[in-house]
């Protein structure tokens, strides 16, 4: 580090003290992060083009928050959610076993019958005169949950009404991205991974680069580390109040691509190591103008992130289902193909993709693994893993609201 440099960690109000992992652990903490702040924030759900038309659905399970949530575009274009709850008693409108997304012009809960409209209105209760009181439809409808959409991103809060809209919460980090391309790009691969790992540990595998010079060495090193940044630092980093935060990712501009990647970079321009005519002319991101830029990552506070690049970016979830479980959604979004050429293209960039998530997996069970056994108490954290640092801080002063 150049001394004359001050840290980031120095410059955001922060100190180099360890940082306990106990809170990686702790069933008591688990509980107190999904009150506190899964309960209380807008939760990005997924891509509006996942209801790409009306009578468009879509299930999800949310664990953290212990419901399962069904989404609607009502014939009207509006966009609903609701608790996937039938009124009646309780079961799930869309049960596990079905299809969780697709088109449908309502539902029907197979247990008695009790039928609901894409806006979530009890529209049929088969013999409804045996309940002798007369049934409010309206107020029976299905529960709802507000929703929101920010540049096609759908974002549900369980807190009615939410303590700040959408935008509001979004914040400036929103401001920074808003000019961002995300609706040229579409989305051409999916990941979904299960694994026995804390949420923050599986986060924190993603939000540094300290690990790409080691773990990356085979792969995705030499595409980023250069001479005159040889352990890949970022640059240009953001903390917001907000728990949300953001920053540059370097790029080695002399790298030389494998001839595949070479071959794939030259008839499509959405490689996810195609950077090095990316420094200009993309909104929202390389807010420095560096050459030497190969894309920004940005989290929105709790469990999304984003890495925006030049015709790519991609886009994750990090769903906490228990103190030492997490499903990763990963998704890949580039610019459309126009020919076959341009097809095999993006074939090599999800490629070099699978590879690198690979290899980020294969160190999270490990690390909570090695935690059970409490002789590792603390974790060491260098000026480059800052923002695991800055979210350990701001959910453990969430965590402790309202404490003596």
């Amino acid at each position: 580090m150049n001394a004359e440099k001050k840290s980031w960690t120095e410059s955001y109000g922060m100190n180099f003290d360890p940082v306990s992992h106990s809170v990686n652990t702790d069933p008591a903490y688990f509980e107190l992060e999904r009150e506190k702040i899964f309960k209380k924030s807008w939760i990005n759900i997924c891509r509006i083009d996942e209801l790409s038309e009306p009578g468009s659905f879509v299930v999800k399970e949310i664990e953290v928050w212990r419901t399962s949530v069904v989404i609607t575009r009502d014939p009207a274009g509006k966009l609903h959610a609701f608790h996937n709850s039938c009124r009646h008693r309780g079961n799930k409108i869309v049960m596990s076993g079905a299809k969780q997304a697709g088109l449908a012009r309502g539902f029907m809960c197979v247990f008695h019958g009790w039928t609901y409209d894409l806006a979530g209105k009890l529209t049929y209760v088969p013999d409804e005169e045996a309940f002798c009181k007369k049934l409010d439809h309206d107020d029976l409808s299905l529960k709802a949950i507000s929703i929101d959409v920010w540049r096609g991103f759908v974002f549900l809060n369980l807190q009615t009404p939410p303590a700040q809209s959408l935008v509001e919460f979004l914040g400036e980090w929103g401001r920074r991205t808003s000019e961002y391309p995300f609706e040229t790009m579409k989305a051409y691969v999916r990941y979904s991974v299960t694994a026995a790992c804390n949420w923050k540990i599986f986060m924190d595998a993603f939000q540094e680069g300290y690990h790409v010079c080691t773990l990356h060495r085979k792969g995705a090193y030499k595409p980023f580390a250069s001479k005159e940044n040889p352990f890949a630092h970022m640059y240009d980093l953001e903390l917001f109040p907000s728990g949300h935060r953001r920053f540059s990712f370097p790029a080695n501009l002399e790298f030389e691509p494998t001839f595949s990647t070479q071959l794939a970079m030259k008839f499509a321009p959405s490689n996810i190591y195609g950077y090095n005519e990316s420094a200009g002319g993309v909104g929202g991101v390389n807010r420095a103008g560096r050459k030497d830029w190969a894309f920004d990552l940005g989290i929105v506070f709790p469990n999304t992130q984003f890495l925006l690049g030049n015709g790519w970016f991609l886009y994750y979830n990090y769903w906490p289902i228990a103190v030492d479980k997490t499903r990763f959604e990963a998704r890949y979004y580039l610019l459309p193909a126009s020919n076959a050429a341009e097809r095999v293209s993006i074939e090599n960039s999800e490629a070099a993709l699978r590879d690198v998530l690979q290899e980020d997996f294969c160190t999270v069970e490990d690390t909570q693994a090695s935690l059970k056994s409490g002789a590792i108490s603390h974790m060491q954290l260098s000026d480059e893993e800052v923002s695991c640092r800055f979210n350990y801080d701001l959910i453990d002063r969430l965590v402790r609201v309202g404490e003596s």
